[in-house]
């Protein structure tokens, strides 16, 4: 069995982005048609599955004979043949979820823009070709994407979709979040621990993720501010709430002039893949206020950034060891 369905009311956090689904959803019920077309963007863990699960149980709860409406694709290269498979499959209602549909090769893109035109779909030859002398129909049926790199989707497929762009998530949610996460796991977290654990992740995923790790380093059914601070320095993260790959990114910064890098710079300095600096490491030290990204698209370390990676602090981080 797979994991049960989440809810828009059990969502925490994106109040704007789930009322427009819910409305949308609702809409589509009342009416009998298909949800708009739509395009989810944010960062890689931020919920935009979880959103288009909550939005096809909705649609699957009005048709009780149909509970299983939900078909996702992962976007890859060479999928066009397993997004006509599922639409050959799909009936009015399902809902279609193409995760990092910015993955999907030129031929499948192309493929799913003709099918919103025209609720049909061209036929594939020998070489993986669309062959567009012939269609063949199918069901009209919900398309939702998902994506992190927008700027890589086929302006044709883009602009076929309607944007719904995912808002940051504030700490007093990040701490629901990992309180709610600690619960499931069947033990207790204080406010002040849940607080320590959100002001280090910008990610629901990520909170959730360090709730369980934090729990299984702590081994105990309470878990509180100060057992979440020593779990955090175990993973080597530091008072300023820097982990190691931060502080590398932060000293790059620092000792280059006008402490000013490009991404592709610094990607290079760390050594790391150019996903994994942007949304891992950039971005928690641009939320945090230590690093800004100027209109030239030019990394700047700023003074709470530099105080991050100053020697007294590294002398600090070293004394504050286990």
């Amino acid at each position: 069995m797979g994991r049960p369905l989440p809810t828009f009311e059990g969502f925490v956090g994106q109040r704007r982005v789930v009322s427009v689904l819910k409305r949308l959803t609702d809409d589509s019920i009342a009416h009998v048609r298909p949800v708009p077309p739509l395009l989810l963007v944010a960062p890689s863990g931020f919920g935009k599955s979880a959103l288009v699960r909550a939005a096809a149980a909705r649609l699957a709860a009005s048709k009780s004979d149909e509970p299983s409406n939900l078909h996702v694709v992962q976007g890859a290269p060479r999928t066009a043949e397993r997004i006509r498979d599922v639409l050959f499959r799909a009936n009015v209602a399902d809902v279609l979820f193409i995760d990092e549909v910015h993955s999907c090769d030129a031929v499948a893109q192309e493929l799913l823009f003709a099918a919103l035109d025209r609720n049909a779909t061209p036929d594939l030859d020998a070489n993986d070709r669309l062959d567009w002398s012939h269609f063949v129909p199918v069901a009209p049926i919900s398309y939702i994407a998902a994506t992190d790199r927008p700027g890589l989707l086929k302006r044709a497929l883009a602009a076929r979709l309607t944007r719904l762009e995912l808002t940051e998530y504030t700490t007093r949610e990040l701490r629901t979040i990992a309180q709610r996460a600690a619960e499931s796991a069947g033990f207790s977290l204080t406010a002040q621990a849940a607080g320590v654990i959100a002001r280090h992740h910008h990610t629901p995923r990520g909170v959730r993720h360090l709730v369980e790790l934090t729990h299984r380093l702590v081994d105990s059914p309470h878990v509180t501010a100060n057992r979440a601070r020593r779990v955090l320095r175990q993973l080597g993260v530091d008072e300023h709430g820097t982990s190691p790959h931060e502080r590398m990114f932060l000293r790059a910064l620092a000792d280059a002039p006008n402490g000013q890098l490009s991404a592709s710079a610094l990607e290079r300095a760390l050594s790391l893949d150019p996903k994994h600096v942007r949304d891992a490491i950039e971005a928690p030290l641009v939320r945090r206020g230590m690093v800004t990204i100027n209109a030239n698209r030019i990394r700047q370390i700023t003074t709470v950034g530099r105080a991050a990676v100053a020697p007294s602090a590294r002398e600090s981080s070293l004394a504050s060891a286990p």
